[in-house]
């Protein structure tokens, strides 16, 4: 049997549990020769039952989204990225978000709008 991205997208892992966890971490440069780590991490409790690899995917890529640009604006506030760093970064996740869902609608065969 061929394996593809889809297919494994599509796997059902029956799941136990419906906790979906994001952790981001950046380490960024303060000053000469020193660096800190800025770690964030969100937890979802998704009430949805056993769901395909797709959609969990789809939910880790928005919640990835809305923390990771929270941090690079904080990160801009404090002069540590700049405005571009953050319009390149936010390009991307926005990218990353809009294949998800419709690699998820596609797969799943469900529509997702989550609210927008």
């Amino acid at each position: 049997m061929e394996i593809n991205m889809d297919k494994i997208l599509g796997a059902s892992l029956g799941e136990v549990s419906s906790e979906i966890k994001v952790v981001f971490k950046k380490t960024i440069k303060t000053r000469e020769y020193e660096s800190e780590v800025i770690e964030i991490e969100t937890k979802l409790d998704v009430q949805s039952g056993n769901m395909c690899g797709a959609e969990r995917a789809f939910i880790l890529g928005v919640l990835e989204a809305q923390i990771e640009y929270t941090m690079y604006c904080n990160l801009m506030f404090k002069g540590l990225v700049t405005s571009a760093e953050v319009k390149t970064r936010k390009d991307q996740l926005v990218a990353l978000v809009k294949t998800l869902k419709e690699k998820a609608e596609l797969i799943s065969g469900k529509r997702f709008n989550m609210g927008w």
